[in-house]
């Protein structure tokens, strides 16, 4: 067997066939400065991965009956500009809203200035027009779900999308329960000798929504068991959520 370790791979894997994990361990290192290794329990930074709690935060919301993603986004959010007027959740959860072009600043530091650095923003394209991945629209979707919910991002997905799913090692890199807790250290480079560790996010209010939710294998297995199961979304809206909408014949440069 090559051991990919050699060639600097590191991480945790799960696999499982028939609801029985085969396998379930760590692999290299996980801070390399102070030479920490990563297991089973090491909490990794999962990226975009983050979205897909998003978005089913946003349909358990609908479940709820406190809002419908076609609902147009000025219904949580107060008016947008004529231009963007048309934009609806569903546009938002589908990369579709263009309301943001690639390379606009945007106010991260509050809810309240990043929906306005948004509407404060030139359209890219007409609402429903084109798709561009974006993660500004998901967080716009973490700023509708504590609109609609009266309730903080990370505490309403404790409640109705983490709980369920009894995913008890998962959060946001910023809350303290975390910090002491083996989290996988990020780097930046091209090769082994050049890596460069990156810092642990901070609870800046725009890094909710798109990205920077913290996790174990583990936890990611309970999540599609959780799924599977319709633990936490009714069979019905998983497959409206697992429902290709956008046609993507190319995507955009850019994640803005």
């Amino acid at each position: 067997m090559i051991d990919f370790t050699k060639e600097g791979y590191s991480g945790s894997v799960l696999v499982a066939q028939n609801g029985e994990i085969l396998l379930h361990r760590g692999y290299g290192l996980a801070d390399r400065e102070r030479g920490i290794q990563n297991n089973p329990e090491t909490l990794f930074n999962v990226a975009s991965v983050a979205k897909i709690f998003t978005a089913a935060a946003v349909l358990k919301l609908e479940m709820q009956g406190k809002l419908r993603t076609d609902d147009l986004i000025s219904k949580h959010l107060g008016p947008f500009p004529n231009e963007k007027s048309g934009a609806t959740i569903h546009h938002l959860l589908t990369h579709t809203a263009g309301l943001v072009p690639v390379g606009t600043s945007l106010n991260y530091e509050s809810r309240r200035m990043f929906v306005q650095s948004v509407k404060d923003a030139p359209l890219e394209s007409t609402p429903g027009e084109k798709y561009r991945y974006t993660n500004a629209g998901y967080v716009l979707l973490a700023a509708i779900v504590e609109e609609v919910s009266g309730q903080p991002f990370e505490k309403y997905l404790q409640k109705y999308v983490f709980g369920p799913a009894k995913m008890t090692s998962t959060g946001f890199s910023w809350d303290s329960r975390f910090n002491n807790a083996p989290l996988a250290t990020g780097y930046k480079g091209d090769k082994l000798e050049e890596l460069e560790p990156t810092p642990r996010e901070t609870d800046v209010w725009g890094n909710r929504g798109a990205s920077n939710i913290v996790t174990t294998v583990g936890d990611l297995y309970k999540w599609i068991q959780a799924l599977r199961k319709n633990k936490v979304l009714s069979e019905q809206v998983k497959k409206k959520m697992l429902t290709a909408y956008a046609h993507v014949d190319e995507v955009m440069a850019g994640t803005l």
